[in-house]
């Protein structure tokens, strides 16, 4: 998630393919497969950050060690979007509070993804972006999502007005 914080595009430094086995334990890592030629579950992932690409930042601050924040707002699409990398491990349910941001009167839709190894294989090659449940506290201004070990998780919230954060 570095990039975002330094307003990159992932594309300058993603590998678009590594040869398998030539480069440690980094090929499933490849944005393409070359046999048979098609995009690699790392693509999937790459997808949860487009909306960061332009996006002004908002601060963030989670105090569960190993978990990564960050998140954006899109005034020309009207969303907040957060990103959760989850990297020791762990399972927890996570409380997002925006500040008063959803306490507020207006309409909101809040969808989350995650991208996550399939069957107990935590490497990119069987990965897949899946899409979970969110529960919404609006008198609270809170969205709450579970967090599974070693995922990457995207909460989005659009509203049909013009976003004030």
């Amino acid at each position: 998630m570095q990039f975002i914080i330094g307003k990159m595009d992932a594309a300058v430094f993603w590998p678009l393919h590594y040869v398998k086995g030539s480069v440690g334990k980094e090929w499933d890592r490849s944005i393409i497969t070359m046999d048979p030629l098609q995009r690699a579950p790392v693509y999937q992932m790459l997808t949860l950050f487009k909306d960061f690409l332009g996006a002004e930042q908002l601060p963030t601050s989670f105090t569960t060690k190993g978990l990564i924040t960050i998140a954006g707002s899109r005034k020309e699409n009207q969303s907040i979007s957060i990103l959760l990398l989850e990297k020791e491990g762990k399972s927890f349910h996570a409380s997002l509070n925006l500040n008063g941001y959803l306490k507020r009167s207006r309409e909101y839709s809040v969808t989350a993804e995650k991208f996550r190894g399939t069957g107990g294989n935590y490497t990119a090659e069987s990965a897949e972006v899946v899409t979970i449940p969110t529960e919404l506290e609006k008198d609270k201004g809170i969205v709450k999502v579970e967090i599974e070990p070693f995922t990457v998780t995207r909460v989005m919230i659009r509203t049909g007005r013009s976003i004030r954060v």
